[in-house]
């Protein structure tokens, strides 16, 4: 079961080692303090108690979206998207992420 919840600061080195195994160019741990700060949110999924994945929001703007590579094909990423999800929402990625353009594709 995938339970969420907001991120608090001493996350901070969970989401650094996920955003490190999640993504070829991660970025570094201090991009994602963004979170924390005024208009700014993360939401972090968890699975039996581990780190699955999160989402960081920069106002409108979906940033990041990270699902650690054992917990991927779970609707984890599809769950995460939904829980910020805002009209008038944005968001990028990369052409070459067919992963990720076929989850927000399904989303609308």
């Amino acid at each position: 079961m995938i339970a969420l919840r907001r991120a608090r600061l001493k996350d901070l080195a969970d989401l650094a080692a996920l955003e490190q195994a999640a993504f070829p160019v991660p970025w570094k741990w201090y991009h994602l303090l963004a979170g924390f700060w005024p208009g700014g949110k993360i939401v972090v999924a968890e699975m039996d108690g581990h780190f699955a994945g999160f989402v960081l929001c920069l106002g409108r703007h979906l940033a990041r979206l990270a699902v650690a590579p054992e917990y991927r094909q779970q609707g984890i990423g599809k769950t995460l998207v939904e829980a910020v999800r805002r009209p008038g929402m944005t968001l990028q990625v990369r052409e070459s992420n067919f992963a990720a353009r076929t989850l927000y594709a399904g989303l609308g």
